[in-house]
């Protein structure tokens, strides 16, 4: 009985937000258009900090690495603050 109950309820929830989002559609679309656009600067993020790890894992930093990383980190600022 219980799982009969929890399967009408995911039911409905479900349909309920489906009709939410269809009532919305427009603003939904524009949310996914913002989404996208912090998924694509999270991923620039992501890629730094690997190449940042892969600098730092000897636990060293050279003068090279320290500019490169400098350079990089100004670049990502730019890059994920542009609007």
């Amino acid at each position: 009985m219980k799982k009969l109950v929890l399967w009408f309820v995911k039911k409905y929830a479900l349909e309920a937000v489906k009709d939410a989002v269809s009532a919305k559609s427009e603003q939904v679309s524009l949310w996914a258009t913002k989404v996208a656009v912090w998924l694509g600067r999270a991923r620039l993020v992501v890629a730094f900090l690997e190449r940042l790890n892969a600098r730092l894992i000897d636990g060293q930093l050279s003068d090279d690495e320290a500019v490169t990383t400098i350079d990089e980190s100004k670049l990502l600022a730019d890059q994920v603050l542009a609007k």
